[in-house]
């Protein structure tokens, strides 16, 4: 199975229609990429290539120790400090991942559909959550109108932090499946200003659950370059 917090990033949507997550997937751009965090290891993902309803995704998986200041130049130069870097080719219309190579291993890895996070959610649509059920700043008030303000994650794009970003929030709800994440509320934030950018900045599990899930973006943009070339 691979790494949850891949899965987990690679579908999302960003749209008032019921669209799918992988109708969403299939609306980005060759070198559109994130590097997201979660207890300090990070992962490069990057749409590698789209082909119909074929999408390649490219993943570099390294220690946030080793995050570098000029991914465009630290991708050219072999990624230093990388643990391990591969390609997955997924079908979104058939809801099925084809195929998995490791450039570490120099060769393709097994994996069980039954097992994998994202063809649970593929097909799943996302629900807006209102500004009255989102997070805000501060301690709540006991009584009157709530006027603070609504949270929002921090916004790194082509290497500058944003100031003072805004976010639409989504949710979806994972299939009851005996694991983990049956059944838990997972949330996703994404650019409200940027809405054709595919991948969200922020994402988690909202309940006290032991599923603990939470991942965010830490650099992002677009027309990445990557000198791998497919495989597949």
């Amino acid at each position: 199975m691979r790494s949850t917090l891949l899965l987990f990033i690679l579908f999302f949507i960003n749209s008032l229609s019921a669209l799918s997550l992988g109708d969403k997937l299939l609306k980005g751009a060759v070198g559109d990429y994130v590097v997201t965090e979660q207890n300090r290891l990070c992962s490069l993902i990057r749409i590698h290539t789209l082909d119909g309803s074929k999408i390649t995704i490219e993943e570099i998986s390294f220690p946030y120790s080793s995050l570098p200041s000029d991914i465009p130049n630290w991708i050219k130069d072999k990624a230093l400090g990388h643990t391990s870097w591969s390609l997955l080719q997924i079908d979104i219309k058939t809801n099925t991942l084809e195929k998995c190579f490791s450039f570490t291993k120099n060769a393709y890895l097994s994996f069980s559909e039954n097992d994998s996070f994202f063809l649970k959610i593929l097909h799943l649509p996302l629900d807006l959550i209102q500004d009255d059920e989102r997070k805000r700043i501060g301690s709540p008030l006991k009584e009157g109108l709530d006027t603070r303000k609504i949270w929002n994650p921090e916004l790194f794009f082509e290497g500058k932090k944003e100031a003072s970003p805004e976010f639409t929030a989504y949710k979806l709800l994972y299939p009851k499946d005996g694991s983990p994440l049956s059944g838990k509320r997972i949330e996703l934030f994404f650019n409200k200003s940027n809405e054709l950018f595919p991948f969200p900045y922020w994402g988690q599990i909202t309940d006290d659950s032991q599923a603990s899930l939470k991942f965010r973006v830490v650099a992002s943009g677009r027309n990445l370059f990557s000198p791998k070339k497919q495989p597949l």
